[in-house]
């Protein structure tokens, strides 16, 4: 993060290279970054307050940043407080200014899919996120909340999508 670059290290522990650098890329400061089933990454960098996506040459992928909804209509952009990359490869971030989870898809620049949790700080509002976690294995989210001394871990079951106008095939007698 002080460095505001990306680093490649194999399983090993060994470094490979410099992925990118604050000479050679836009990202000033970036806290968590993740990576999609087509080998993109995604950078949440807090300093632009914005998610990019990079190639692993380090070269922007996206000529758009995914930036979360303002709590007002037409206002700011919204804040973001963490974020991870699902096996269907959609973002699902945690938009500190309105307490809901926004989950986007991206292929030529970032669509807003669906939002979890009642805006503001409402009845039925997810709390204050510190971290959000998705066990790959059986998509169960699991939210740390920060509330004063205490943590509270919050667990959602996302079931994943069921594909519609599909159509199965079965080969009887070789045909």
């Amino acid at each position: 993060e002080g460095r505001g670059s990306l680093l490649h290290w194999n399983l090993q522990g060994q470094f490979v290279k410099v992925i990118t650098s604050a000479d050679n890329s836009v990202m000033r400061s970036p806290v968590r970054i993740d990576c999609d089933s087509k080998d993109q990454i995604y950078v949440w960098d807090d300093e632009l307050n914005a998610i990019l996506r990079v190639g692993r040459g380090g070269w922007p992928t996206a000529e758009k940043q995914l930036q979360v909804r303002s709590e007002k209509p037409g206002g700011a952009p919204g804040t973001i407080g963490d974020f991870y990359v699902d096996p269907l490869d959609q973002i699902h971030v945690y938009n500190k200014s309105n307490h809901q989870i926004e989950v986007y898809s991206w292929e030529f620049e970032p669509i807003l899919v669906y939002s979890i949790g009642y805006p503001g700080k409402a009845k039925g509002a997810i709390g204050d996120v510190e971290q959000m976690m998705l066990d790959t294995r059986t998509l169960n989210i699991y939210l740390t909340m920060n509330d004063g001394e205490m943590q509270k871990v919050y667990h959602y079951l996302v079931p994943p999508p069921m594909p519609s106008n599909t159509m199965l095939f079965d080969v009887i007698d070789n045909k």
